[in-house]
């Protein structure tokens, strides 16, 4: 039985991991609106999007990331180039624990960690 993943599978699985809880439908409400833009590659997903800085440039938010790793930093490493080539200052992105040392690798700086609690009302 052949069980091929789609770009869907890939970022639905990141979204588990997501803290501020995107769903499915944000992101290709996203994606047909023109706010995300989606990066795929045969085995990874990766879904950006532009964000204003208080300085008034521009940086890259990478929303959502799942797949195979290299094939991952590979679409990482695309991202990266094309947000040079749109001027933009900086990359962003909230990762698990795991991130650490590829983060590293990449020249990435780890400036904080994130904890969320949710709250049930």
């Amino acid at each position: 039985m052949d069980c091929e993943m789609t770009w869907q599978d890939w970022v639905r699985e990141a979204l588990c991991y997501d803290v501020e809880q995107f769903t499915m439908e944000d992101i290709e409400s996203g994606l047909a609106a023109g706010e995300y833009q989606l990066w795929t590659d045969e085995n990874a997903a990766m879904v950006t999007s532009g964000v204003r800085l208080q300085s008034g440039g521009v940086g890259v938010q990478v929303l959502a990331a799942g797949g195979a790793h290299e094939q991952l930093m590979g679409l990482l490493d695309r991202v990266e180039g094309e947000a040079r080539k749109a001027g933009c200052e900086i990359l962003t992105t909230v990762g698990r624990i795991g991130w650490i040392k590829d983060a590293k690798i990449r020249n990435w700086v780890h400036v904080a960690s994130v904890y969320v609690k949710r709250l049930e009302h």
